[in-house]
């Protein structure tokens, strides 16, 4: 299986964890869902700057949504959420 199989496996096992929706995360990442549907079908990566927004949704990370490894220490999590909250917030300003 495919590095890009594996990223949107996750995306739609941590979406049925959520008890939610592909739609909805698309809504919520302000993604038109035609576009995420066809990342999926065609196998193909969003942006970087759309797999922030997607990983957020989520309540992960882009490393967990590319590796499948979860970021352990709470410390470093907390300092990533701080410098991903700076980026969003630069990006989308």
């Amino acid at each position: 299986m495919d590095e890009c199989t594996e990223f949107w496996e996750r995306v739609n096992k941590l979406i049925k964890q959520l008890h939610t929706k592909q739609e909805t995360v698309a809504s919520d990442c302000g993604i038109n869902y035609q576009t995420f549907r066809g990342w999926i079908v065609h196998k193909t990566y969003p942006n970087a700057k759309q797999s922030v927004l997607i990983a957020n949704c989520l309540g992960t990370t882009v490393e967990y949504l590319v590796t499948g490894k979860e970021i352990l220490d709470e410390d470093f999590k907390e300092a990533y959420k701080a410098e991903l909250l700076r980026t969003l917030t630069n990006v989308l300003n």
